[in-house]
Parts: C-alpha cells; structure tokens; sequence
C-alpha cells in the first residue's frame, strides 16, 4: 500500500470514529482545513484569469487592402500613360481659323510674282527686216542682240511655228531659273535671266521660223519685254509688254542682168 493509500485510510478512521468526539474533532479539522485551502487557492485561480494589463500600444495606421486579384477579363495590359510635355506656364491663346487664312493670304500676296512697276527700256540690237529666197518656207534667224533688261519674259510670236532651243523638239519646261512654254507652236514664252534668255534665243543657230501659209513673204515676227518681280511663265504678262521690237522678210530678186557674156559650148570636131 503506497503512503497516500494510508494516509486515506488514518483520515476514515479519525472521521468515522467509533467516539463521537474524536470524530467532531477529525471533521472539524477537515473542514478548517477544506477552508484554508480554498481561500488561499480561489484568489489565485482568480488571479491567473485574469488577464495581465499589456501596454498601450499606438495605434496603428490602416494597412491598405491588397488588390484583388485580376481576373482574365482584366489580364490584358491597358497603354501606359503618355507623360504630359505641356509645361507649366500658362497656354498661349489658341489662333482662330480666320487669323490662319488671313497669315495664309498675306503671306501669298508678298509671294505672288507681278509685272514690276518699274519697266526697263531695252536695245534690240537686229535689222528691222532680213532678205530670204522668196520660194523657201524655212528661215534662221540672224544672231539677235539685247541688252537692258533683269528678271522678266520675253513674248515671241509669228504666223507659223517658232522653234527655240534644240530644233524640231518641243523644249518646254516648268522648273529651274529658266522656263519655255509654247515651243513650236505660234507664241512662245521665255521667262528668267535676261542674259540667259538672250543666249537661248541664239543657239542652235538661232530661232527657227516655219510658215504654215506657203512662203515666207511678207510676214514678220515680234519680239516683245516685260520686266517681272521674279521668274514665273504666265500667258497674261504678255499683255503688260513694255518694249517691242519685230522682223520683216523680204524676198531676194534673183535676176540675171549681171550676165554680160555668151558662153558657147565646144562642139566635137565633125558634128
């Protein structure tokens, strides 16, 4: 038997005892002792549970909520934001439509070539008229000399066709320093340097003229100027020519009074 058996046993004999004063006295003693032990053990049981105050703690900021997950509608990437270039300063105030067309025009008219105010008087340096074998069609022109003029157009015309330039080509051209429009034809347009329109109108052996009416008799070609405020080829400045000058033909007489003697064949010795 172990020890707390026995001491079980001492404490039912004492409590149960066969005298009545032994077993008030064991009772008492127990129930004293029943006492103690729970007013010593009660406040401790008390004690631990009750919770130890902890510190105070600052509170805490609210942590923010994770994002939801994306679902696969939203999974395609959006465009990043394109970074604003517009500074800080105040915008400027925007131009009406009306303004731009007015700046537009404005800047046109100081472009736009005219017939200058200012017309020079030019030396046409050529005979008035020039002989041709009445019978021919076809005739050069003898080298031609100007001189006076800037920047303008020459206005050439004749009643066949004029051929400038490399002949039997039709040398028309809108672009460079120097512009031909109307090449073989009956009105023809130079318009550029007054030196390079000069020296187009030599070469090639000079301007070649072709009658469309049968021979050359009495027709005759113009040659007129205007000075311009830039190189540009329009059919209307030939309308502001300030200086003209024209060929005549006149037919060669081809006659045969020179011929004073008789000129007599060698006949054979029999005939």
């Amino acid at each position: 038997m172990s020890a707390l058996d026995r001491i079980i046993d001492r404490a039912n004999l004492y409590f149960y005892h066969a005298k009545k004063s032994v077993s008030v006295v064991s009772r008492t003693i127990a129930l004293v002792a029943l006492a103690a032990m729970l007013t010593s053990v009660f406040p401790t049981l008390a004690e631990e549970s009750d919770p130890v105050p902890q510190e105070l703690e600052a509170p805490q900021p609210p942590q923010e909520e994770p994002a939801p997950a994306a679902t696969e509608e939203s999974n395609q990437e959006e465009p990043a934001p394109v970074p604003s270039t517009e500074s800080s300063e105040s915008p400027e105030p925007e131009v009406s439509d009306e303004e731009t067309v007015e700046e537009e025009e404005e800047e046109e008219d100081e472009e736009k070539i005219e017939i200058a105010e200012e017309q020079p008087r030019i030396a046409f340096r050529f005979p008035n008229s020039v002989a041709h074998d009445p019978r021919a069609n076809v005739a050069f022109l003898p080298e031609l000399g100007f001189a006076g003029g800037g920047i303008g157009m020459f206005c050439i015309s004749f009643n066949g066709s004029i051929d400038v330039s490399t002949k039997n080509i039709a040398n028309n051209s809108n672009e460079g320093t120097l512009l031909i429009q109307g090449d073989l034809t009956s009105n023809v347009r130079i318009a550029g340097n007054f030196n390079q329109m000069a020296q187009l109108i030599n070469s090639g052996g000079g301007i070649k003229l072709i009658s469309t009416n049968g021979r050359l008799n009495w027709s005759s070609v113009s040659f007129g100027y205007v000075e311009l405020t830039g190189i540009e080829n329009k059919p209307e400045f030939c309308g502001g020519i300030s200086s003209s000058r024209s060929i005549g033909f006149r037919a060669l007489r081809l006659q045969m009074d020179n011929v004073k003697t008789r000129v007599d064949f060698n006949k054979p010795k029999g005939a």
